[in-house]
């Protein structure tokens, strides 16, 4: 049932995007503000890790994002036609597997995926990765020249 959901949620909107250059665009100006939550909310909830305010700044973030999560669905409620549960009433589906298909449903797209993105940032630690990632291929010459000369002796 969640994979069929998300299909048909796919489907309506590949199908929205080839019907009009309207849609086109509110697509492209939604999925670029999507990117840009996602990228300010990760660096901001990065870059405060490990300070003394940053329990506060994520439990603000996070209090928004929630609220926002509560609030969106009931203002824009009928703009979506996978998740109008009146539409599928008329089908002989049991409530637990439409409510994990409504639910995958709603979380496919791009703001769903800022959301995720955004809020990852709080779990980043900048040190942790520059030292991860940076440091072994800064080094990784030197330690092929002195793997050379070590056998060559």
């Amino acid at each position: 049932m969640a994979r069929l959901l998300v299909q048909l949620k796919l489907r309506l909107l590949l199908n929205a995007l080839r019907s009009s250059n309207a849609a086109r665009i509110t697509f492209i100006v939604s999925t670029t503000f999507a990117a840009l939550l996602a990228a300010g909310t990760f660096v901001t909830l990065a870059a405060f890790r490990g300070k003394a305010t940053s329990v506060d700044l994520t439990a603000v973030i996070f209090t928004v994002f929630a609220f926002g999560w509560l609030i969106a669905p009931i203002m824009t409620f009928g703009l979506d036609s996978t998740l109008d549960p009146a539409t599928l009433a008329l089908y002989p589906l049991r409530t637990g597997k439409l409510t994990v298909g409504l639910l995958a449903a709603s979380a496919t797209g791009a703001w769903p995926l800022a959301n995720v993105i955004g809020l990852l940032g709080s779990s980043w630690d900048w040190q942790a990765a520059r030292s991860a990632w940076w440091s072994p291929w800064s080094r990784w010459p030197c330690r092929c020249c002195s793997a050379s000369r070590s056998r060559g002796s």
